[in-house]
């Protein structure tokens, strides 16, 4: 029997529900169904409302050929800007900052990613920076990266970005938990904010 995250990850897969930045938190809707009106922007999240998608996967060409995506799934309920676990989407981006979980048979590499992050909750941090305010925990498979910075993402995507990867030639299961908190100031009461995120996926 699957999960609850399982079958939620399983319905924004196949369009069934669509994701809406809402002020700070994420909305799910079904498909076709009504959008509420806009919220506020807490702490940089959500300027708006749009139903977005999560980000599509890598084309499965050349080297990618066979490869087997998931998206994941929020380790906890959604919560608003400031909250235990939030919604990390950058206003306005052309997708939802969803993790995917790939498996690349022709590379032998499990990878997690997760794109489209609101900058200014989860800042880029500069090339070969050794200090952030963000720590990122990436564990797949049982193997985990600690200390991960977020970095800019690759067109078309935006924002900032965090990703790992391990060495692998088993088909399935896979399994992944994404862990990002950054601690920044806020520009408006000059005041540290927390800001984090959390994932787990399987396939």
């Amino acid at each position: 029997m699957m999960s609850k995250n399982q079958r939620f990850a399983g319905a924004i897969a196949s369009g069934a529900i669509a994701l809406a930045a809402v002020g700070g938190g994420l909305a799910v809707h079904a498909a076709g169904g009504k959008i509420p009106a806009a919220g506020g922007g807490g702490g940089g999240g959500g300027g708006g409302v749009v139903v977005v998608p999560p980000s599509p996967p890598p084309a499965a060409t050349g080297g990618g050929a066979g490869a087997v995506n998931a998206l994941m799934a929020p380790a906890s309920p959604i919560t608003a800007v400031g909250g235990a676990n939030e919604d990390p989407t950058m206003p306005r981006a052309p997708f939802a900052a969803v993790p995917l979980l790939r498996f690349v048979p022709t590379r032998g590499v499990v990878s997690v990613s997760l794109v489209n992050m609101d900058p200014v909750r989860y800042p880029i941090a500069p090339a070969g920076a050794v200090t952030s305010p963000c720590s990122g925990t990436i564990t797949i498979d049982g193997v985990t990266t600690s200390g991960i910075f977020p970095a800019a993402a690759t067109a078309p995507n935006v924002g900032s970005a965090l990703g790992a990867h391990i060495s692998s030639t088993v088909a399935s299961p896979h399994t992944a938990r994404l862990d990002l908190t950054c601690t920044v100031i806020d520009k408006r009461t000059k005041l540290p904010v927390t800001h984090q995120t959390h994932w787990l996926g399987s396939l």
